[in-house]
């Protein structure tokens, strides 16, 4: 479908950031370009244990905004097959007794787990009704609804915003680590995450399972169409992408122990990614270049978070008052 109306917009970026951010900028009625280094099959998140729910985010009332308005969007696109968004029960098990989480009010179904219901153990947990997106299915289904509706993908590693100066696009770096030498930006570093694809009769439509803080954190399993997903680690600033034998065996044994449905397990690979973490996602528009906006730093919460910050950065862009100015670009 054509909606453009003669603005247009670059992304820099081809993982599930940039490509949300593209398809809110599509929906807005931008024509839409994608800068990337990497494809979108080879990002980190194509290979993410990716459902929603928060993982290292701050109940402030941006991240409430932006996790909300994206669980309304998978709500949404979960009624498409081909999208590889299902509903899905998610079971958190905790160590000691918990809080009710400050996302609890997203779900539909959400309740505290009876005592029998718990692995042994472990004190506390949680059920909730919430969406587990297949990548596998989802990132490919993004990028080709992207292309059938006019987004164009220029494979290339940009230096410098400068290299920008010379278009009329306003420009959103959705960069995830990258930033960290586009931007200039050293607070940018990453969270060295380990899973493991398994076969296993414990197959989609069974509940995933996460242990978080308990005995045998962190630790999730994520049943998908094809595969089961299992980690984890989260081991900051390790730049590492090989994985590791000793960590693989331990992730299976773990998510057997605590999912005896899983003893049937056969590895399929191990796989590593790194999240893009910061004290802070930054989404804001750029202090040097002012037809620039920033949108990155989301670490493990990507998936969760990808949505709502497309949609701010919309807003952000829709604020920039340049669309149409005939004014030069300026450093």
């Amino acid at each position: 479908m054509d909606t453009h109306t003669g603005k247009h917009a670059i992304v820099i970026g081809a993982g599930v950031i940039g490509l949300s951010t593209a398809r809110a900028l599509l929906s807005a009625g931008f024509s839409v370009r994608i800068i990337a280094d990497t494809p979108t099959q080879s990002t980190t998140s194509m290979i993410a244990p990716a459902m929603w729910h928060p993982y290292k985010v701050s109940p402030d009332e941006r991240m409430r905004e932006w996790a909300h308005s994206s669980f309304a969007a998978y709500k949404e696109l979960a009624e498409n097959p081909a999208t590889g968004v299902t509903k899905n029960e998610i079971r958190e098990y905790y160590g000691t007794p918990a809080l009710e989480p400050w996302y609890a009010s997203a779900f539909d179904v959400f309740r505290r787990l009876d005592a029998d219901e718990l692995p042994e153990g472990y004190a506390d947990g949680f059920s909730m009704e919430s969406f587990v997106i297949d990548t596998t299915v989802y990132m490919q289904w993004l990028e080709t609804s992207l292309i059938n509706d006019g987004v164009s993908f220029e494979r290339r590693t940009l230096e410098s915003f400068e290299e920008l100066l010379y278009t009329d696009a306003v420009v959103v770096n959705c960069t995830g680590l990258g930033a960290r030498l586009l931007a200039g930006d050293e607070s940018v570093y990453p969270i060295r995450g380990q899973v493991v694809r398994v076969r296993s009769g414990y197959s989609a439509g069974n509940a995933c399972v996460i242990d978080e803080n308990g005995p045998r954190a962190v630790m999730y399993a994520v049943p998908r169409s094809g595969d089961v997903l299992l980690g984890g680690t989260a081991d900051e600033h390790v730049w590492n992408t090989t994985p590791d034998d000793a960590t693989t065996a331990d992730i299976v044994r773990k998510a057997q122990e605590l999912v005896p449905a899983l003893g049937d397990a056969t590895v399929i690979e191990s796989l590593v990614g790194l999240r893009p973490a910061r004290p802070a996602i930054r989404l804001e528009r750029d202090a040097l270049f002012p037809w620039l906006i920033h949108n990155y730093g989301h670490s493990g919460a990507g998936f969760t978070l990808a949505w709502g910050c497309a949609a701010e950065a919309v807003r952000l862009v829709k604020n920039m008052n340049l669309i149409g100015s005939s004014e030069p670009r300026t450093v």
